[in-house]
């Protein structure tokens, strides 16, 4: 049996004191003999413990300061080890900016900052070659930052729930892998159905007219809420009949689609995580054959504005009348799968615009997913869910797009606002662990 090791540099920046690292190891298959983390700054080693995939490497109350960069070593047998859950223990509360990230150990050495060993010899301490270079920047940007894993920083008393929550799916690990398979095989499905009865060959002429008027007013209602946002300003639309007939028979087709794939027979829904995956194209489609490949790319996931329309299309029906309840039901996720997409779907042509198109193998920073969420949980009582949403979209699209058209007529104050951070997914984290680079002069003293 061939005893391998595998590392990863785990950094940590920000305040606080930490006192221990908990990592859970995924697949079932690898058997891990050894687990230690060694300080490269001021060397010092910190031997663990691991069981089942479990593994705990306390480490003297240590204060996190500027500089905490350390080298786990995972010793296994079988399947090499995957880092499936990792956070550190923070006996007192954690700056809200502090950051950690844990970066297998590989993307160094293909990059040739590190120094090989000479052939017979042991391997000598990690050692990285090079300064901090503009060049360095661009490697970083480009390379090292996307296989970066982000680490929480939890309590002490929130161990025992970080355990508990990968622990439970171990006991009955493939039965939920199959049942991971038939939900992605229901929210893939549902994106196509909505592609198919909107654009497909056998849409009807008549269907068709509808569609298209509908569509064309959501978009003009998109362009005037950015418009009335730089107001400070939110748009009111009177109720419409004309409008309204066509926007019925829309929502009833998008709610078809949504209670025929989405809805379980007990009644649990897969709206919000569906349409998550949609916003950060985590469903676009891939074939075997390049040329095919090439066509699908863009299915699956957004591709442009017309993703903002969704959650238009709640806005719309709730103040027209239209299934009012069904729409109230979904308009917080649909407004901020908005949010989650125009944070960074967006790339910039020459004239410094930002457009919305599909890029391939983009990723949305998990941290970031479980913030914007956990301010929009926080709706106040006060303010109907219509109008406080409504307010954050039109927020959102201001910082989104830049139409020119001419202010709307009829508007109200925006209350709530939206916090916006554009996510230039692999620039920011670069950039942010490159100063943390800096500042701890890793590159200096390793």
């Amino acid at each position: 049996m061939i005893i391998q090791t595998r590392q990863w540099l785990v950094m940590l920046g920000g305040t606080g004191v930490v006192s221990a690292l908990n990592v859970i190891f995924t697949p079932q298959r690898s058997r891990i003999k050894r687990v230690k983390l060694t300080r490269l700054i001021e060397p010092h080693e910190y031997p663990g413990t691991a069981t089942n995939g479990i593994a705990l490497i306390p480490v003297p109350e240590v204060a996190i300061g500027v500089a905490f960069v350390c080298l786990l070593d995972v010793t296994y047998t079988e399947d090499a080890p995957q880092i499936a859950s990792i956070a550190w223990e923070c006996s007192t509360p954690p700056d809200p900016k502090a950051f950690s990230y844990a970066l297998p150990i590989d993307v160094f050495v293909n990059a040739g900052l590190v120094t090989p060993p000479e052939q017979g010899k042991p391997a000598p301490p990690l050692d990285f070659t090079g300064e901090i270079s503009a060049s360095l920047k661009y490697l970083w940007q480009h390379l090292l930052a996307p296989r970066a894993i982000p680490i929480e920083i939890i309590g002490t008393h929130q161990r025992t729930e970080f355990l508990r929550r990968c622990s439970d799916a171990f006991e009955n690990i493939y039965t939920i892998r199959r049942q991971a398979l038939d939900l992605d095989d229901r929210t893939r499905r549902f994106f196509l159905a909505l592609d198919v009865g909107s654009a497909g060959r056998q849409v009807s002429p008549e269907w068709l007219t509808a569609l298209v008027h509908v569509n064309n007013k959501l978009a003009m209602r998109v362009n005037a809420r950015s418009v009335a946002a730089r107001l400070g300003r939110v748009p009111i639309w009177a109720p419409s009949k004309r409008f309204a007939r066509p926007l019925r028979d829309v929502s009833m087709f998008v709610q078809t689609l949504i209670l025929t794939h989405l809805v379980d027979a007990d009644q649990k829904s897969l709206v919000d995580w569906a349409f998550t995956r949609f916003a950060v194209e985590s469903l676009a489609v891939s074939h075997p054959e390049p040329c095919r490949h090439a066509l699908l790319r863009s299915h699956g996931a957004p591709d442009g504005e017309a993703f903002f329309r969704f959650a238009e299309l709640a806005l719309a029906c709730i103040e027209q009348g239209v299934h009012v309840d069904f729409w109230t039901t979904h308009l917080e996720t649909l407004v901020r799968t908005a949010h989650i997409y125009a944070e960074h779907g967006a790339e910039r042509n020459v004239r410094f615009e930002y457009i919305y198109a599909y890029k391939e193998n983009r990723r949305y920073p998990i941290p970031r997913l479980a913030q914007v969420g956990r301010l929009y949980a926080a709706r106040p009582a006060s303010i109907p869910a219509h109008v406080h949403y409504g307010d954050l979209f039109t927020s959102v699209l201001w910082y989104a797009l830049r139409p020119n058209t001419p202010p709307p007529f009829h508007t109200r104050p925006l209350v709530s606002r939206a916090e916006f951070a554009r996510q230039n997914t692999d620039f920011d984290l670069a950039t942010e662990t490159l100063q943390f680079f800096e500042t701890s002069q890793l590159f200096k003293f390793l």
